[in-house]
């Protein structure tokens, strides 16, 4: 549910453009940060992981309206760089597939990004502290929640509905719900009704992302520990 699936044509024009021009320097900034020496070793761990990242965010969980998003993963496993590198491709992939409108790719990138950079950093920190697998756990939950924020915060800012950003209304037609679009009223109103009907969805998606990512995570720290920068068991 995290990733913002905003068709073309609500955002206003000077936003999407804005979203393009934010995403274009960070994807400059995330290219100068990777050695040209080591580019090629580390393209196919990014491939490996873009396309994880698109196969997780195109198949709902099932039983509730929500698929795995895959960002944080993506992040500790590639670091900053990388990860934003990663998430941008995995960005335009799915927009050519329908999720998400094309002439937002900017904007949707930007959330996504959000997602990789900031779980790569929170583990980065709570690693010292925490378990691996406790540590991706944590950043997980705690990343998806500013990213929630953020989706609501780029509605607002723009003008737009929160169900016109988050693609409920369609998730819930896949799983044989019909889910009806909350009645025009008050900004805070619409708001308030969007959380009250998506907040128990998100936590429960929230948390199978949070334990899904933390098992990788301690799985690996056993048998590949140098993938996550931690020294050998050996």
């Amino acid at each position: 549910m995290t990733h913002l699936e905003i068709p073309d044509g609500v955002i206003p024009w000077p936003y999407l453009l804005l979203g393009f021009v934010v995403t274009g320097l960070i994807v400059l900034w995330a290219s100068r940060q990777v050695p040209r020496a080591e580019a090629a070793a580390r393209v196919p761990r990014v491939a490996a992981l873009a396309a994880l990242m698109v196969l997780g965010q195109s198949v709902p969980l099932g039983f509730i309206p929500f698929h795995l998003n895959l960002t944080v993963l993506a992040g500790i496993l590639l670091g900053p760089a990388l990860g934003v590198l990663a998430a941008v491709t995995v960005n335009i992939v799915l927009a050519l597939m329908g999720h998400g409108g094309v002439t937002v790719i900017g904007l949707n990138s930007l959330v996504l990004v959000t997602e990789t950079v900031l779980g790569s950093v929170a583990f980065t920190g709570l690693r010292r502290r925490l378990a691996p697998g406790l540590a991706a756990a944590a950043a997980a939950g705690v990343t998806l929640a500013l990213s929630l924020a953020l989706i609501l915060g780029v509605a607002r800012l723009a003008g737009a509905q929160p169900w016109q950003v988050i693609h409920v209304e369609e998730a819930g037609e896949e799983h044989g719900e019909a889910t009806p679009e909350p009645a025009a009223g008050e900004p805070g109103q619409s708001i308030r009704t969007f959380l009250a009907a998506t907040v128990p969805v998100f936590l429960i998606g929230a948390g199978i992302e949070s334990a899904v990512t933390g098992a990788v995570t301690g799985y690996i720290a056993r048998v590949r520990p140098d993938l996550l920068g931690l020294p050998g068991l050996r």
